[in-house]
């Protein structure tokens, strides 16, 4: 994803042969797509355990170390998961050293009227400590078989800040400079903002804290409109400090959306927020729309291929539709406008924290 770290390659030493195709052959004959430069992390802001029941989150939090998340690209809640935790234990041990594992699919608290409903992680566990740090360390495993993504029980922050619309700029490294200074400028004239970062990490990330605002990051996101026009947004990327509290972290992103970044030559940079943030169907990221999703461009991909992910948002503009009635879409309605504003409200989807 955009801004977002890569994840390791693994050794083909150990793991067999790679191909032309970008794809290792294990000596077991399993095959697994391994990127030379790693797979993209995506940039998740909302709980893991979204949409799940209260009983489901104290059985998994009892649930002895070593243990992780595991979920299925373009993943959707099932009140039957047997296909995909079949699929799971069938080849995460012939991809890792591990006898055994053990998947276990969440339960939904309410059913949600989205396109792709949550809950969608899977809980890993009685699976060897290495075996998990290896899983967690490529993070994407795209294999013939099944696609899906494994991280931390204890889930990594995301880099991603918001995404900056209607700044009419060029999109060369001196314009990324430019608009990095620009929100740099204005979370540090807003003595809040850095003192939060503070307020709420522990005192040995204090330095980490206070610095982390001189660290932001401007990448440029393309998309197309209706009609071929194109526009050209801004991803906000920082390093939060290590040891904030990742609901803390939320509501700091959230206080850093309800902003406006005013320029003297070119225009106001307006968040994107509530129905124009932008949620990717297939990772579940929130710095690009699901067309734009650069896990299917890679070199011998095995999961959804490029052009189903890119119909199902035709522009490559539409942001998020989970909570565009099921109906509606079935009947060919209209999703959001890409280019206006929307609720000024990031959390205006009332289950995206439970």
């Amino acid at each position: 994803m955009p801004g977002a770290e890569s994840s390791g390659s693994p050794s083909d030493a150990t793991t067999g042969m790679r191909t032309n195709a970008g794809v290792i052959q294990m000596t077991n004959g399993q095959q697994y797509t391994a990127p030379a430069e790693g797979f993209p992390r995506p940039q998740c802001v909302e709980s893991a355990l979204r949409n799940t029941t209260d009983r489901n989150r104290a059985d998994w939090a009892e649930v002895k170390d070593p243990k992780g998340f595991v979920r299925v690209y373009r993943a959707k809640y099932s009140a039957n998961a047997r296909d995909t935790v079949s699929k799971l234990t069938y080849v995460i041990p012939k991809l890792v050293d591990t006898p055994k594992v053990i998947i276990s699919p969440p339960t939904a608290r309410e059913e949600l009227n989205e396109r792709l409903p949550a809950p969608w992680n899977f809980l890993i566990s009685g699976i060897n400590p290495a075996a998990l740090k290896k899983l967690i360390d490529q993070g994407w495993w795209s294999t013939p078989t099944i696609t899906f993504y494994v991280f931390d029980y204890n889930v990594p922050l995301p880099r991603y800040i918001m995404t900056l619309q209607n700044l009419c700029t060029p999109s060369d490294p001196e314009a990324c400079k430019a608009v990095a200074r620009l929100v740099k400028d204005k979370l540090k004239s807003i003595k809040e903002a850095s003192e939060f970062l503070a307020k709420h990490s522990a005192a040995s990330d204090a330095k980490e804290a206070e610095g982390a605002l001189d660290i932001i990051e401007a990448k440029p996101l393309e998309i197309a409109l209706p009609g071929g026009e194109t526009d050209l947004l801004w991803n906000i990327y920082f390093t939060p400090p290590k040891s904030i509290d990742f609901f803390r972290l939320l509501e700091w992103t959230t206080a850093a959306r309800d902003l406006t970044y005013d320029t003297a030559l070119h225009g106001t940079g307006v968040p994107r927020v509530g129905s124009d943030q932008f949620f990717c169907q297939g990772c579940k990221g929130y710095d690009h729309p699901s067309g734009l999703c650069p896990l299917p461009r890679i070199t011998g991909w095995f999961g959804a291929p490029l052009q189903s992910v890119s119909a199902d948002d035709k522009t490559l503009g539409k942001a998020d539709e989970r909570n565009e009635r099921k109906d509606k879409m079935s009947k060919g309605g209209k999703g959001p406008k890409a280019g206006g504003n929307g609720s000024r409200n990031v959390n205006n989807r009332n289950s995206r924290r439970r």
